[in-house]
């Protein structure tokens, strides 16, 4: 028998009068238990051949009028035809069934998708979503890293076709750096029309040296230009990505007179950097634009290690760093960034808002206990230097933020962005919005996790237990259903023996809606 799973499904029943539908609606609820669902199960197993996997988004059946007293066998019958007749047109639209009247003739090279490109549907909506799609099953889940590892071994030509046919957005782009290790990189520049690999990491030497003076880390650096890239060559195009395309021009150029250009280049990039990795509104990333204008002209730069990332004998490169190192620049093209930067951060908000979860859209999450956090956050996150004034201070302190929560767990599990749906939430991070590079945990914050593990274990008398280590491991770790209702999400987590002390949990967690989150979760637990 094979697995069937359906996302919703909606009875609409319509009855003569009030009273025959409070009498009828046991009836139907028994009949939809004993005879419609096992009946669905029997067509759907023989319509769906071993070792290929079907999706229908969408499927109507009208059972018609009858009587509350129709028998069970009439009752399977007229599902069976219905269903079977809805069957053949979806499949005959779709190439599958070679013979209108057939139950069994299916052409399985044609039939529904194999695995390989189910883990590859997996992939394009992770990549666009941030959380991969409902029927994917929680049991045997692969990590969204080791997934998309065999995808690309499998067939990479996948991916460089969608990528030529789907525009992506900054955020799409962000996970793709993530996922990407330097070969699979060099390979996708390559089908773009991008960077060589030399050229790359030449660039990256340069960036690294002219953004030695700021907070941000080499793999940091790495991952910021390879978004940015990978968003000029498969983006949208805007005045900003033809400025970083013409600039990779005038560096594979490597021509004397262009040397000024690829200098305006690299200055550019290092800005450009800046401005996305650390912006937090479009106000205060106009602040940051006009700080970042002044580094230009004042940062301190030590050109004496420049010799050990440059070409030997190379009179271009030479005179690239004499460019940088008279820090010139031109306020145009940094203007035209900042402005783009701006529009660009609206934009995402739109397409992040644009890829939430539908309504009633059911999302399956292994740390669900968090929740019990949620009272605790506001001063936890001040201490840690995250919020003022309820709201978080930066985008990076978000992302800590987010990645804090899940170190609360208490285990040596590896996790991903697929894994932090319920983290963004409590930290006012829009579902489909992408995380990026996540943090290491710094000694501090680990300090500052077990006190609130102490402190939660403390105030919750009934525990009889001031370990931490009792309230995290013993509640943090629960699967829970996520969905999207209108007014926020609704979680329910199923209960254990061990949750009766939950009656005498001295906090609530019913409504959750901290100061910084746009939405409500209302909590069943």
């Amino acid at each position: 028998m094979a697995s069937h799973l359906i996302h919703r499904q909606l009875i609409e029943a319509n009855f003569q009068s009030k009273e025959t539908a409070l009498a009828g609606q046991d009836l139907l609820q028994e009949r939809y238990k004993n005879v419609l669902i096992p009946l669905m199960e029997q067509v759907f197993d023989e319509y769906s051949p071993k070792n290929w996997s079907l999706r229908i988004d969408k499927l109507e059946l009208d059972l018609g009028r009858f009587p509350a007293d129709l028998p069970e066998k009439m009752m399977r019958e007229r599902l069976r035809d219905v269903l079977e007749d809805q069957l053949r047109k979806i499949y005959l639209e779709k190439g599958i069934l070679a013979d209108p009247t057939s139950t069994a003739n299916f052409k399985r090279e044609e039939l529904g998708t194999s695995k390989n490109h189910s883990d590859w549907e997996k992939i394009t909506f992770y990549l666009i979503h941030g959380r991969l799609p409902w029927w994917t099953s929680s049991i045997d889940k692969k990590s969204i890293q080791s997934l998309f590892n065999q995808v690309l071994k499998e067939n990479e030509a996948l991916l460089k076709s969608w990528l030529k046919e789907t525009p992506i957005s900054l955020a799409t782009a962000k996970r793709l750096s993530v996922l990407h290790n330097e070969k699979q990189l060099e390979s996708l520049f390559q089908s773009g029309s991008g960077p060589t690999k030399q050229e790359f990491k030449l660039v990256i030497k340069f960036l690294e040296l002219l953004l030695s003076n700021s907070s941000l880390k080499k793999a940091e650096i790495r991952f910021w230009l390879s978004a940015v890239v990978l968003f000029a060559m498969f983006g949208r195009k805007t005045a900003l990505t033809s400025l970083i395309k013409n600039g990779f021009v005038s560096l594979t150029a490597q021509d004397k007179k262009k040397a000024f250009e690829t200098a305006q280049f690299l200055i550019l990039m290092s800005k450009v950097i800046v401005l996305i990795s650390s912006y937090k509104s479009a106000s205060e990333s106009g602040q940051i634009a006009s700080e970042s204008l002044h580094l230009i002209r004042s940062e301190k730069i030590d050109f004496s290690k420049v010799d050990k990332i440059l070409p030997s004998d190379s009179p271009f490169w030479k005179t690239v760093v004499e460019n940088i190192s008279k820090k010139s620049f031109l306020k145009k093209e940094l203007s035209t960034a900042k402005k783009e930067l701006e529009d660009l951060k609206f934009q995402e908000k739109n397409v992040a808002d644009s890829k939430a979860p539908e309504l009633d859209e059911l999302i399956v999450i292994n740390n669900a206990g968090l929740v019990l956090t949620a009272a605790f956050l506001p001063r936890f996150f001040e201490n840690l230097g995250f919020v003022k004034k309820g709201k978080f201070i930066s985008d990076q302190a978000q992302l800590r933020a987010v990645v804090i929560l899940q170190e609360m767990l208490g285990t040596d599990q590896e996790y991903d962005e697929t894994d932090l749906i319920l983290n963004k939430l409590l930290c006012g991070i829009l579902p489909a919005a992408a995380l990026g590079l996540l943090p290491k945990i710094r000694l501090s914050e680990k300090e500052e996790i077990t006190s609130l593990l102490i402190s939660m274990a403390e105030q919750w008398t009934a525990l009889k237990s001031r370990s931490g280590k009792m309230v995290s491991e013993g509640f943090f770790q629960r699967e829970g259903s996520l969905r999207r209702v209108s007014k926020g999400y609704q979680l329910q987590i199923q209960r254990m023996p061990f949750d009766l002390l939950l009656d005498r949990l001295p906090w609530t967690i019913g409504m959750i809606k901290l100061p910084w989150m746009d939405e409500l979760i209302a909590v069943e637990w």
